[in-house]
């Protein structure tokens, strides 16, 4: 009877948005030190990405930072751990992404006071399915934004995506919405675009009280490819054990 195959392994980078918290100082002496910011004001770090029982390790994550590549389970639940598999604690779990490259979107709940309570969500991230040339606008927020980008005009609802098409060099975008009868200008510049790029946009709402805007914008121009940690290198531990 030949052994059923296991699911291929899957590949994504997560990218956590919101504020960091103050940066407060106190004295000791004659030095300044950073104050730590409150347990929960930020997401874990080190992350890992693996199953239960899995020796994945953890890797550093930081607010509107791409993370580095994970390899993650194919099928069934994927389990987010504070520190490494091993030695860390569950923080999450979530079904495992369809695609075979995504991103793992995590942001705050509205008005929760930890990053214990977040929302999580995986986009196909390959490059056939998010190629060069495309910028991908993604809107977090519970209020819709207009957007204008190039020549184009358009509305963007509360929770909708859209992918529109970019030229390689300066590309205008400006991006603004109407927050309880007040205009938010989240954006007005010109994202720059080279060959085989292709263009990251999320906005979202502040999740830190008295933050300066109600939304915050998030944009990045990467190079469209698949991205996945490098493989080991011959004669690496790794390899050696199998």
């Amino acid at each position: 009877m030949a052994q059923e195959q296991e699911p291929p392994e899957r590949y994504t980078r997560v990218l956590a948005l919101g504020l960091n918290p103050p940066w407060i100082q106190e004295q000791v002496g004659n030095i300044l030190r950073r104050v730590p910011p409150p347990e929960g004001s930020t997401p874990p770090s080190p992350l890992a990405i693996g199953a239960v029982g899995s020796e994945a390790k953890g890797q550093p994550l930081a607010l509107k930072r791409m993370s580095e590549p994970y390899a993650v389970p194919g099928a069934g639940q994927v389990t987010l751990f504070d520190g490494d598999a091993v030695s860390g604690e569950v923080w999450k779990k979530i079904p495992a992404p369809k695609a075979s490259h995504s991103l793992l979107l995590c942001w705050r709940k509205p008005g929760a006071p930890t990053w214990d309570e977040v929302n999580l969500k995986f986009l196909p991230d390959s490059r056939a399915a998010f190629g060069p040339g495309k910028i991908r606008m993604i809107n977090l927020a519970p209020v819709k934004v207009s957007v204008q980008l190039n020549d184009e005009v358009f509305t963007l609802g509360a929770g909708k995506g859209e992918v529109r098409d970019v030229k390689v060099g300066e590309n205008p975008i400006a991006v603004r919405a109407q927050v309880k009868k007040k205009i938010i200008n989240l954006t007005d510049r010109s994202v720059q675009v080279n060959e085989g790029e292709r263009v990251q946009v999320f906005i979202y709402q502040s999740d830190i009280k008295g933050a300066r805007s109600p939304l915050q914008f998030f944009m990045e121009a990467e190079p469209a490819k698949n991205y996945q940690p490098p493989k080991p290198k011959k004669g690496s531990r790794r390899q050696a054990s199998k």
